[in-house]
C-alpha cells in the first residue's frame, strides 16, 4: 500500500491477546497503518466517532455492546455506515449474521495471518 496518509485501523476485542495478535499482523503488513484499540463495542463506538478509522475489525462476543450490535449501529448511521467492518469470532455461525448486517468480511478465530492480510489489503486499497 502506498499513499500520503496513514490509514487507521480500529481493533475492538475484550481479550487483550486477540487485540495484540491483530496489531502484530497489521504492523508486519504495512508501516502505513495506525492501529487503534478498544476493549468493547461501547468504547469502540466512541473511538469510531472521535478517530474516524478507515477500517474496523471487531470481535463478536464482548461486554457492553457486542460486535454485531456495533455493526448494526454503524450501518444505521448515515455518517458511519460506509466504514468497512471485519467481524471475527470463534463461532462460525456468526459469519452469516455478520454478512447479513453488512460486514465486509469475517475471520474465524484462531486467525490465519495470510487470510487477514489479504482481506485487509483488498479493503484498504480500493
Amino acid at each position: 500500500m502506498t499513499g500520503l496518509t496513514t490509514q487507521k485501523v480500529l481493533v475492538i476485542d475484550d481479550v487483550e491477546v486477540f487485540r495484540k495478535t491483530v496489531r502484530e499482523i497489521l504492523e508486519t503488513f504495512s508501516t502505513e497503518l495506525e492501529v487503534i484499540e478498544a476493549k468493547d463495542g461501547q468504547q469502540g463506538l466512541a473511538t469510531i466517532i472521535s478517530k474516524s478509522p478507515d477500517l474496523i475489525i471487531t470481535d463478536v462476543n464482548m461486554p457492553n455492546m457486542t460486535g454485531l450490535e456495533l455493526l448494526e449501529n454503524l450501518k444505521q448511521n448515515e455518517a458511519l455506515r460506509l466504514i468497512p467492518v471485519i467481524v471475527m469470532s470463534s463461532d462460525p455461525n456468526n459469519r452469516l449474521k455478520s454478512q447479513q448486517l453488512g460486514a465486509e468480511d469475517f475471520f474465524q478465530k484462531p486467525l490465519k495471518t495470510e487470510e487477514v492480510k489479504k482481506s485487509i489489503a483488498r479493503i484498504l486499497t480500493r
